[in-house]
């Protein structure tokens, strides 16, 4: 469907877990998202509770990204996964995704019945955090947005 509507002229964009591999190969929209949601494997099995291990296919799609238009998704929630910013920024580095999107998690929806509202992060702590991961790789603060809670970062071409 995607590569239907594409060729039809419609901007397309493909907004993953990064689980399926095949999937991100397969598809060519004009935009690909990847949700990368914990720095190591670690941390994204005690956040994600995946069924399976699913961390080194995150892996493999996130090294799909430099070679089309694509953005990695940071949402950081605060106690959770806001720690190891050279760990991100490592992979970041690796996939050449063309953007990079640092958000804050926001006390909305389903999210409240295991959440609480302490474990949003503050602008400020969204920005210090993506200026942590573009100091350590090749990628500079391009927009921010403070009250959605989001850095953009662009890599340096």
């Amino acid at each position: 469907m995607i590569d239907l509507l594409t060729r039809e002229g419609f901007s397309t964009f493909l907004v993953t877990n990064g689980t399926r591999p095949d999937v991100v190969a397969r598809c060519r929209p004009f935009q690909t998202y990847v949700s990368l949601t914990a720095p190591d494997n670690e941390t994204y099995r005690k956040v994600c509770r995946p069924m399976e291990d699913t961390w080194e296919a995150i892996q493999q799609s996130l090294s799909l990204l430099g070679s089309r238009r694509s953005a990695i998704r940071v949402t950081l929630v605060r106690g959770y996964n806001d720690f190891s910013p050279d760990a991100y920024a490592r992979m970041i580095q690796d996939s050449g995704a063309s953007f990079v999107e640092v958000k804050g998690y926001m006390f909305l929806g389903y999210s409240r019945k295991r959440l609480e509202r302490g474990n949003m992060p503050s602008f400020a702590h969204v920005k210090e955090f993506a200026e942590k991961i573009a100091a350590a790789c090749d990628y500079e603060a391009r927009d921010e947005n403070p009250a959605s809670r989001v850095v953009c970062l662009e890599r340096i071409r």
